[in-house]
């Protein structure tokens, strides 16, 4: 569903006519709430994200996209074994983080 953009963000509502109060993120009210917003690019969005790289000792890549996580997961020189439990973790965090509080 996130990869595919057909989660019931502001965004998507309003381009399906229904009226809204606000289209802004009601976490950060800065930017619009989208997928990319809330998943990657949301002050708490990027919170999580560094705490699983810190968590994972791992260097932090810079994400614009749900699409760049994704590339980025298929570009690692791991072992299968490392690239799927990394993957776990990162499809984990998305399919538990909220999408308004």
């Amino acid at each position: 569903m996130i990869r595919l953009d057909r989660l019931p963000t502001r965004e998507k509502l309003d381009q399906k006519g229904i009226d809204l109060p606000s289209l802004l993120c009601p976490v950060c009210d800065t930017c619009i709430e989208n997928v990319n917003h809330v998943f990657v690019r949301c002050e708490l969005a990027s919170q999580v994200w560094d705490r699983i790289f810190r968590w994972l000792d791992m260097v932090q890549p810079i994400f614009l996209t749900i699409a760049d996580i994704m590339d980025w997961i298929v570009s690692m020189h791991y072992s299968l074994k490392r690239i799927k439990v990394l993957e776990a973790i990162i499809l984990t965090a998305m399919w538990t983080s909220p999408i308004s509080p």
